[in-house]
């Protein structure tokens, strides 16, 4: 039976259309999108900022770890605020630059994740070690040498784009050649159990029924008789 998670591969398609079309866009209107990252930057952190708060508060509730969480939690959320509503005035350069305040966004969080995890509060898995790890070292360098501009967001996010296109023009592509797979197997099978019903109905000759053979008993006027003297 065909199921919504057959049709995957159609959004997969979709997905690789749009980030192609955002490439291009990229590609050809780079200032102009430039213009667009601080914006999007901050949507992005308010959003995975919020996204974490229900599970940050219903997993633990020693106060310290509360207290550290929040503080990372309103960092979060103030950066994220002045990128959004206060664009114009970050720069690529300055105090404020738009260099030091993604940059402080990823070194309080990889600072929040190996604090939690040394005191027991979080486990952590290599990925996520590795992961926290760069967000301190990039963080650390983005605070430093202020260095990172709209521009290199935009080139970073190019190359995401089309690496992504062609992975979901993969996934489609490969989605869309198991749904042909299944639909012709799922017709196989119903000329099957078709043809296997019209064999059934089909009338089966029954047997000519035996017919006994009466046997003629002689009249008693053709019978013998037996003299018995």
């Amino acid at each position: 039976m065909i199921k919504f998670k057959d049709y995957h591969w159609v959004l997969e398609g979709l997905a690789a259309l749009v980030l192609l079309v955002a490439f291009v866009l990229m590609v050809f209107n780079g200032t102009e999108v430039g213009s667009l990252v601080k914006v999007l930057t901050g949507f992005g952190i308010i959003f995975f900022t919020l996204m974490r708060i229900k599970p940050i508060i219903s997993s633990r509730d020693e106060k310290d770890y509360v207290l550290v969480m929040f503080t990372e939690i309103l960092i979060d959320i103030v950066i994220g605020i002045i990128l959004i509503f206060f664009a114009d005035k970050v720069k690529d350069e300055g105090i404020l630059s738009f260099s030091r305040l993604l940059g402080l966004v990823l070194f309080v969080r990889g600072v929040s994740h190996f604090w939690t995890t040394a005191k027991r509060y979080e486990l952590h898995d290599i990925i996520s070690f590795i992961v926290h790890v760069f967000f301190i070292s990039f963080g650390f360098l983005f605070i430093w040498s202020d260095n990172l501009t709209t521009k290199t967001i935009v080139i970073i996010l190019m190359i995401i784009s089309i690496l992504l296109s062609i992975f979901f023009t993969y996934r489609s592509y490969n989605g869309y050649n198991n749904y042909r797979i299944q639909k012709q197997n799922q017709m196989k099978m119903g000329d099957y159990l078709e043809k296997e019903k019209e064999d059934e109905t089909e009338k089966i000759d029954e047997p000519e029924p035996i017919v006994e053979k009466k046997i003629d008993e002689p009249n008693d006027d053709n019978r013998p008789s037996v003299d018995i003297n």
